[in-house]
Protein backbone atom coordinates (compact mmCIF):
# COMPACT_ATOMS: atom_id res chain seq x y z
CA UNK A 1 0.00 0.00 0.00
CA UNK A 2 0.79 3.68 -0.17
CA UNK A 3 2.18 5.58 2.67
CA UNK A 4 -1.90 6.51 3.39
CA UNK A 5 -2.19 3.07 4.48
CA UNK A 6 -0.74 1.61 7.55
CA UNK A 7 -1.63 -1.32 9.79
CA UNK A 8 0.17 -1.86 13.00
CA UNK A 9 2.98 -3.14 13.11
CA UNK A 10 2.82 -6.29 15.28
CA UNK A 11 2.23 -9.54 13.60
CA UNK A 12 0.40 -12.43 14.99
CA UNK A 13 -0.40 -16.01 15.28
CA UNK A 14 -3.53 -17.47 16.41
CA UNK A 15 -4.73 -21.07 17.08
CA UNK A 16 -6.93 -23.08 14.89
CA UNK A 17 -7.54 -27.22 15.61
CA UNK A 18 -4.34 -28.44 13.96
CA UNK A 19 -1.98 -25.56 13.41
CA UNK A 20 -0.65 -22.05 14.20
CA UNK A 21 -0.26 -19.88 11.65
CA UNK A 22 0.88 -15.97 11.31
CA UNK A 23 -1.76 -13.95 9.23
CA UNK A 24 -0.70 -11.64 6.38
CA UNK A 25 -0.59 -8.31 7.62
CA UNK A 26 -3.05 -5.96 6.16
CA UNK A 27 -0.60 -4.35 3.43
CA UNK A 28 0.36 -7.82 2.12
CA UNK A 29 -3.58 -9.21 1.78
CA UNK A 30 -4.35 -7.04 -1.75
CA UNK A 31 -1.19 -8.14 -3.86
CA UNK A 32 -2.16 -12.01 -4.79
CA UNK A 33 -6.05 -11.19 -5.77
CA UNK A 34 -4.67 -8.28 -7.32
CA UNK A 35 -2.56 -10.23 -9.47
CA UNK A 36 -5.41 -12.77 -10.46
CA UNK A 37 -7.74 -9.54 -11.09
CA UNK A 38 -5.09 -7.87 -13.53
CA UNK A 39 -5.35 -10.78 -15.56
CA UNK A 40 -9.36 -10.05 -16.36
CA UNK A 41 -11.62 -7.79 -17.97
CA UNK A 42 -14.72 -5.96 -17.09
CA UNK A 43 -14.04 -7.06 -13.18
CA UNK A 44 -16.26 -5.88 -10.32
CA UNK A 45 -16.80 -6.77 -6.61
CA UNK A 46 -19.43 -6.77 -4.41
CA UNK A 47 -18.43 -7.47 -1.03
CA UNK A 48 -19.75 -6.96 2.19
CA UNK A 49 -17.89 -5.70 5.87
CA UNK A 50 -15.02 -7.10 6.23
CA UNK A 51 -14.46 -7.74 2.37
CA UNK A 52 -15.93 -4.13 1.65
CA UNK A 53 -12.14 -2.84 3.09
CA UNK A 54 -9.82 -5.78 1.68
CA UNK A 55 -11.86 -4.71 -2.12
CA UNK A 56 -11.21 -1.55 -1.62
CA UNK A 57 -7.28 -2.35 -1.03
CA UNK A 58 -7.19 -4.78 -3.93
CA UNK A 59 -8.70 -1.64 -6.31
CA UNK A 60 -6.48 0.63 -4.66
CA UNK A 61 -3.15 -1.72 -5.28
CA UNK A 62 -4.57 -2.90 -8.39
CA UNK A 63 -4.83 1.11 -10.00
CA UNK A 64 -1.65 2.06 -8.82
CA UNK A 65 0.40 -1.28 -9.52
CA UNK A 66 -1.17 -2.27 -13.11
CA UNK A 67 -2.83 0.73 -14.35
CA UNK A 68 -6.49 -1.01 -14.02
CA UNK A 69 -9.55 -0.83 -11.62
CA UNK A 70 -12.89 -2.53 -11.51
CA UNK A 71 -15.37 -1.77 -13.55
CA UNK A 72 -17.91 -1.41 -10.84
CA UNK A 73 -17.22 -1.73 -6.73
CA UNK A 74 -20.10 -2.54 -4.51
CA UNK A 75 -19.71 -2.48 -1.04
CA UNK A 76 -22.05 -3.61 2.07
CA UNK A 77 -22.02 -2.52 5.43
CA UNK A 78 -18.95 -1.09 6.21
CA UNK A 79 -17.53 2.51 7.00
CA UNK A 80 -15.34 3.79 3.96
CA UNK A 81 -11.68 3.03 4.63
CA UNK A 82 -10.35 6.97 5.75
CA UNK A 83 -13.72 7.19 7.84
CA UNK A 84 -13.27 8.97 11.36
CA UNK A 85 -16.53 6.96 12.46
CA UNK A 86 -14.39 3.73 11.45
CA UNK A 87 -11.16 4.65 13.07
CA UNK A 88 -12.77 5.84 16.52
CA UNK A 89 -15.30 2.84 17.33
CA UNK A 90 -14.54 0.59 19.97
CA UNK A 91 -12.60 -2.33 18.43
CA UNK A 92 -15.36 -5.60 18.02
CA UNK A 93 -12.22 -7.87 18.91
CA UNK A 94 -10.81 -6.91 21.69
CA UNK A 95 -14.22 -7.49 23.86
CA UNK A 96 -14.51 -10.15 25.93
CA UNK A 97 -15.56 -13.53 24.45
CA UNK A 98 -19.26 -13.51 26.56
CA UNK A 99 -19.93 -9.47 24.72
CA UNK A 100 -18.21 -10.90 21.37
CA UNK A 101 -20.98 -13.79 21.41
CA UNK A 102 -23.82 -11.46 22.03
CA UNK A 103 -22.66 -8.82 19.09
CA UNK A 104 -22.67 -11.73 16.93
CA UNK A 105 -26.03 -12.11 17.85
CA UNK A 106 -27.21 -8.88 17.39
CA UNK A 107 -25.73 -8.94 14.02
CA UNK A 108 -27.12 -11.51 12.69
CA UNK A 109 -25.84 -14.21 10.14
CA UNK A 110 -24.82 -16.93 12.83
CA UNK A 111 -27.10 -19.51 13.01
CA UNK A 112 -28.00 -20.29 17.15
CA UNK A 113 -26.95 -23.83 17.41
CA UNK A 114 -23.41 -22.33 16.54
CA UNK A 115 -23.48 -20.28 19.10
CA UNK A 116 -24.74 -22.32 21.31
CA UNK A 117 -22.46 -24.78 21.40
CA UNK A 118 -19.14 -24.11 23.23
CA UNK A 119 -16.98 -26.54 21.12
CA UNK A 120 -17.68 -25.25 17.65
CA UNK A 121 -17.86 -21.74 19.59
CA UNK A 122 -13.76 -22.14 21.23
CA UNK A 123 -12.84 -23.58 17.53
CA UNK A 124 -14.30 -20.70 15.42
CA UNK A 125 -13.82 -17.48 18.07
CA UNK A 126 -9.92 -17.02 18.02
CA UNK A 127 -10.49 -17.42 14.35
CA UNK A 128 -13.21 -14.71 13.85
CA UNK A 129 -11.52 -12.54 16.53
CA UNK A 130 -8.12 -12.77 14.67
CA UNK A 131 -9.45 -11.56 11.30
CA UNK A 132 -11.13 -9.34 12.91
CA UNK A 133 -8.06 -7.54 14.25
CA UNK A 134 -6.81 -7.60 10.97
CA UNK A 135 -9.53 -5.51 9.58
CA UNK A 136 -9.57 -3.17 12.40
CA UNK A 137 -5.76 -2.18 12.56
CA UNK A 138 -6.07 -1.32 8.46
CA UNK A 139 -6.11 2.08 8.48
CA UNK A 140 -6.57 4.84 5.36
CA UNK A 141 -5.58 8.13 5.41
CA UNK A 142 -7.58 10.00 2.41
CA UNK A 143 -4.96 11.36 -0.14
CA UNK A 144 -6.15 14.69 -1.79
CA UNK A 145 -7.68 13.35 -4.97
CA UNK A 146 -9.96 10.57 -5.99
CA UNK A 147 -7.57 7.32 -5.73
CA UNK A 148 -10.40 5.30 -8.09
CA UNK A 149 -12.39 6.46 -11.01
CA UNK A 150 -14.48 3.34 -11.10
CA UNK A 151 -18.32 3.70 -9.89
CA UNK A 152 -18.74 2.65 -6.21
CA UNK A 153 -22.60 1.35 -5.14
CA UNK A 154 -22.51 1.50 -1.05
CA UNK A 155 -25.11 -0.63 0.04
CA UNK A 156 -26.25 -0.95 4.10
CA UNK A 157 -29.08 -2.36 6.42
CA UNK A 158 -31.61 0.35 7.84
CA UNK A 159 -31.61 -1.80 10.93
CA UNK A 160 -27.58 -2.24 11.33
CA UNK A 161 -25.57 -0.42 13.24
CA UNK A 162 -24.87 2.90 11.45
CA UNK A 163 -21.73 3.12 8.76
CA UNK A 164 -20.00 6.17 7.04
CA UNK A 165 -20.97 5.11 3.45
CA UNK A 166 -21.17 8.16 2.35
CA UNK A 167 -17.74 8.75 2.75
CA UNK A 168 -17.33 6.30 -0.18
CA UNK A 169 -17.65 8.42 -2.77
CA UNK A 170 -14.63 10.13 -1.63
CA UNK A 171 -12.30 7.52 -2.67
CA UNK A 172 -13.93 7.65 -6.49
CA UNK A 173 -14.20 10.31 -9.12
CA UNK A 174 -16.58 8.13 -10.78
CA UNK A 175 -20.23 8.28 -9.93
CA UNK A 176 -21.03 6.96 -6.32
CA UNK A 177 -24.18 5.66 -5.47
CA UNK A 178 -25.88 5.05 -2.03
CA UNK A 179 -28.74 2.16 -1.20
CA UNK A 180 -29.81 1.57 2.04
CA UNK A 181 -32.09 -2.02 2.37
CA UNK A 182 -34.61 -3.19 5.09
CA UNK A 183 -32.82 -5.33 7.46
CA UNK A 184 -29.74 -5.26 9.40
CA UNK A 185 -26.07 -6.68 8.19
CA UNK A 186 -27.04 -9.61 6.64
CA UNK A 187 -30.21 -7.90 5.08
CA UNK A 188 -28.88 -9.61 1.74
CA UNK A 189 -30.56 -13.21 3.22
CA UNK A 190 -33.82 -11.63 2.83
CA UNK A 191 -35.34 -12.92 -1.01
CA UNK A 192 -36.60 -9.69 -2.24
CA UNK A 193 -32.84 -7.96 -1.07
CA UNK A 194 -31.30 -10.81 -2.76
CA UNK A 195 -33.43 -9.78 -5.91
CA UNK A 196 -32.58 -6.99 -5.66
CA UNK A 197 -29.15 -6.77 -5.71
CA UNK A 198 -28.88 -9.20 -8.16
CA UNK A 199 -31.29 -7.33 -10.40
CA UNK A 200 -29.39 -3.85 -9.54
CA UNK A 201 -25.68 -5.34 -10.24
CA UNK A 202 -26.60 -7.04 -13.66
CA UNK A 203 -28.08 -3.74 -14.84
CA UNK A 204 -24.75 -1.65 -13.80
CA UNK A 205 -22.83 -4.28 -15.54
CA UNK A 206 -25.02 -4.10 -18.80
CA UNK A 207 -24.84 -0.42 -18.55
CA UNK A 208 -21.20 -0.91 -18.40
CA UNK A 209 -20.39 -2.97 -21.13
CA UNK A 210 -22.50 -0.57 -23.37
CA UNK A 211 -20.30 2.13 -22.38
CA UNK A 212 -17.20 -0.56 -23.49
CA UNK A 213 -18.76 -0.68 -26.55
Amino acid sequence: MNESASVSSDWYCMSRPDSCFVLYIATQIPQDPAKEAAGLENECNYVISFGALTSFATAEYLKRVYGLEPTHLFVSGSSAPHSIARTTSQKTSELPDKEFLEWMTTVGGTPPEILGNPEVVNLFLPVLKADLRVVENYSYLKPPSSVLSCAITAFDGTEDVPHDIDAWKELTSGEFTKQMLPGSHFYLKDPQNEAHLVKYITKCLETTEIDYI
